[in-house]
């Protein structure tokens, strides 16, 4: 089964900015930048209709992936819950349904991120930023003046790895497998743009060299629903 169990809603957010983002570099585990702080924090109860409710207030540290470590104060585990509709706005829960599960990739920009959104988020490892190996604090221009021939099987050759981390292959491997074990209920994720793109990238059962015509910018929001057996990508998130 390609998408999520019936009834599965998905919210992914990208971490705010970083000073790697502002050079184009392969960043390491590093903190936000100013400017990420403030637009993280402005948007924080705003993630839109049906996502801001108590996980956007910080009171529930949710489960959406059994890989998951447990959280205190009433995660939700991978059991089913009820069914939960979409409103004229986006998906809410029914009285008494408490909100949506609130998950995080383990690098300091997305608890960062998580924590100035106001979401109580439990770490998987499975939302982890996509591994460049040795080109990790290298600029792009840095990568291409030193390694030419790699940066262009890397950016043509889905699986290429020639930093000696994850080839494109691989990272969308391993956020399919991750897609494929979501909880049902709601869940908010925050993790990186490349995790993101390759979500995309599964839900529309694109071909693997598409992950390069999809962009996605600190802070960008994208709602997936599983219905049919099938991810849906749903706009705008």
């Amino acid at each position: 089964m390609r998408g999520g169990p019936e009834g599965t809603r998905l919210l992914l957010v990208c971490h705010a900015s970083t000073p790697a983002t502002a050079r184009a570099a392969f960043p390491h585990d590093e903190p936000l930048d100013g400017q990420g702080l403030r637009r993280a924090g402005a948007l924080a109860g705003g993630l839109g209709p049906g996502w801001s409710g108590p996980a956007a207030q910080g009171h529930l540290g949710g489960l959406g992936h059994p890989g998951a470590p447990e959280v205190p104060d009433g995660g939700r585990s991978g059991t089913a819950g009820p069914h939960v509709p979409d409103g004229p706005d986006g998906p809410v829960d029914p009285p008494g349904v408490r909100g949506p599960a609130a998950l995080r990739a383990p690098e300091r920009r997305c608890l960062q991120t998580a924590e100035a959104l106001g979401l109580r988020a439990g770490p998987d490892p499975l939302l982890a930023d996509w591994d460049h190996g040795r080109w990790r604090g290298m600029t792009l221009a840095e990568v291409e003046a030193a390694e030419p021939a790699e940066l262009a099987a890397w950016l043509t050759d889905p699986a290429a790895a020639p930093h000696g981390g994850e080839s494109v292959l691989d990272l969308l491997g391993r956020v399919s497998g991750w897609l494929s074990a979501v909880a049902p209920g709601r869940t908010v994720a925050v993790t990186h743009p490349a995790v993101v793109r390759a979500a995309v990238v599964h839900a529309l059962d694109a071909p693997a060299r598409s992950f390069w015509r999809v962009d996605a910018a600190p802070l960008t929001r994208v709602a997936l629903t599983g219905r049919g057996g099938r991810w849906r990508l749903r706009l705008p998130a």
